[in-house]
């Protein structure tokens, strides 16, 4: 049997289990969501006099950030991450609300992000679709909150997201749905039962929250209205600060195929023994197993006995960093050969501290950077990053002018800001709440 044929049963197959697995576990969460609206509406029945009392979205808790608020309500992510954390403070600040998450804890430091900037945060139970359910429904009971955001790509079971939907049907809480990438990106990937919940989100959402220049094509192609479409591309604070070095050069990104680090890494090899004072990072392996090339081969183990072998010092591999802003500030280039660029949220904090941009060739590209004037982008090779490396080593001059064109270019386009007011802005007219208060 040819590739292509067996190819074809395996999708034929996956399609027929998706649906058969769709048929027998929504009657089952249909029930229980009948069954947690019945507590609901008793508990509405048993606090009538309290509800009265207490407007709808505000909520007692002991983090004094969140404590007497309206509360906004975020669900479908895998963890909290820096950027997260810092999105959800400052929008909490445009919409006078505080910020409740419940999700996933991947990196296995959501807690601690979350805290960080006064978020109250709830952890997915781990135990299958039904405990998720559960708890989110205890979620809305506890907090009441004025609007949801939902990330439809995050969830531990997407099972979960039907459990929600339904959920929030009953008690009439608006929807915002954030597309951030891989529920649109990868459409023609996704099983029948994906693109089900992903559609159903979108449809009954108030609010869609797009990220990528590619998505609107396909928002279209799904019938979602224009009038509920925001485009909210990444932002990041502007600040004051600026970069401690004046030559080190950076990769900080998770280790995946399309962000090639194995070019930053050649690149390194090449330029160490040429540049010995200078700080070659690569940083974001999740583990020692993690690869940087796309086979497999080059786990940081390997690359790390390169390394070794070679009698390079100016080198280093580190795993994932909790706190970027302190590992760019000790770098002067930043490096990102990815073949999809707009908009990596790491590049934009990277040139804000005033960090020269070398990237790729890619769409969007062009919108961040002026070639020559903020940064450079390149040829997808391992002869053009260098190259690039090479004259901002050997003029420090240039790197700074470049640095300062870079950290004007956030303040001016790309300033979070900003950009929350616009978004502030979008979510009054779409969202009933805001126009109350």
């Amino acid at each position: 049997m040819s590739e292509v044929g067996h190819k074809a049963i395996l999708q034929t197959g996956r399609f027929v289990l998706e649906c058969l697995l769709l048929f027998c576990l929504l009657p089952a969460v249909i029930i229980l969501s009948i069954i947690c609206s019945a507590v609901f509406g008793i508990s509405c029945l048993l606090n009538y006099k309290k509800r009265k009392i207490r407007q709808r979205g505000y909520f007692d808790s002991a983090n004094a950030d969140t404590a007497g608020k309206r509360a906004i309500l975020v669900v479908g992510l895998e963890q909290v991450i820096d950027k997260i954390g810092r999105h959800y403070q400052l929008l909490g600040k445009k919409l006078e609300s505080s910020t409740i998450i419940y999700s996933m804890d991947a990196n296995k430091c959501s807690g601690r992000f979350a805290s960080r900037y006064g978020l109250q945060w709830y952890d997915v139970p781990r135990g299958g679709f039904s405990v998720d359910i559960v708890k989110f429904w205890q979620i809305l009971f506890s907090h009441q909150p004025l609007h949801v955001e939902m990330y439809l790509y995050g969830a531990q079971s997407f099972i979960a997201y039907f459990g929600y939907y339904i959920a929030l049907l009953v008690t009439r809480i608006p929807l915002v749905v954030v597309c951030r990438g891989g529920e649109l990106y990868y459409w023609k990937k996704h099983g029948p039962m994906r693109k089900l919940t992903i559609w159903i989100g979108l449809l009954m959402s108030k609010v869609v929250v797009y990220k990528q220049l590619h998505m609107p094509q396909q928002l279209d192609d799904l019938h979602i209205s224009t009038k509920k479409r925001i485009f909210f591309y990444n932002r990041v604070p502007v600040t004051e600060n600026w970069r401690r070095s004046a030559g080190d050069i950076l990769f900080l990104n998770s280790w995946r195929n399309f962000r090639r680090p194995d070019i930053m890494f050649d690149v390194a090899m090449r330029l160490a023994p040429e540049f010995p004072s200078v700080r070659f990072t690569i940083a974001g392996a999740r583990n020692a197993k993690e690869s940087l090339d796309a086979a497999g081969i080059l786990t940081k183990e390997v690359a790390e006995e390169r390394i070794k072998q070679a009698g390079i010092s100016n080198v280093q591999l580190i795993g994932w960093v909790d706190n970027p802003q302190e590992l760019l500030q000790s770098h002067a280039v930043y490096i990102l050969p990815t073949t999809l660029l707009f908009l990596n949220y790491t590049l934009l904090e990277a040139m804000e501290l005033g960090l020269v941009p070398i990237v790729a060739h890619a769409e969007g590209a062009a919108r961040i950077i002026d070639h020559g004037i903020d940064g450079f982008i390149v040829d997808m090779s391992i002869d053009s990053f260098s190259n690039a490396v090479r004259i901002l080593l050997n003029n420090e001059k240039l790197t700074e002018q470049m640095g300062l064109a870079a950290k004007k270019k956030i303040s001016e386009s790309f300033n979070l800001d900003k950009g929350l007011d616009d978004l502030r802005s979008f979510y009054e007219k779409r969202l009933g709440w805001l126009q109350h208060f």
